[in-house]
């Protein structure tokens, strides 16, 4: 067993990727919509972009494969009230969310924040 892991990590090292086994399309399928991608790699051994190209050509890619906080009735009135009296980093840290969720919700929304640029990264 030793062996196996050693001359996995040997061929990773190398750049030779490592096939799945049926077993791990299996864990793939089973676990697509419970776990998230970041998990299921670390279980598999395998890193993240790896594992998320595989479900992409497993075709599973429709499903829920990355881990998210679906928006709630509240959350969008949230947004339609304060959209524009706030910039989409201010939403983001409101409502605990990312920058990007927060753009592409408010432009599947047809809503626009106050400043919706990034601010400019100040050089010391």
């Amino acid at each position: 067993m030793k062996q196996v892991l050693k001359d996995k990590a040997l061929r990773r090292t190398a750049g030779i990727g490592v096939t799945y086994t049926e077993a791990d399309l299996k864990f793939i399928e089973k676990n697509i919509t419970k776990m998230k991608l970041t998990e299921m790699a670390v279980y598999l051994d395998r890193t993240f972009e790896t594992l998320r190209h595989k479900v992409s050509k497993m075709g599973l890619s429709n499903q829920r494969i990355y881990s998210f906080k679906p928006y709630t009735a509240d959350d969008v009135a949230f947004l339609e009230a304060n959209s524009a009296k706030y910039t989409h980093y201010e939403l983001a840290e409101m409502t605990g969310r990312s920058y990007d969720s927060i753009e592409k919700k408010l432009r599947k929304l047809k809503l626009k924040a106050s400043n919706s640029r990034k601010p400019k990264k100040i050089v010391v």
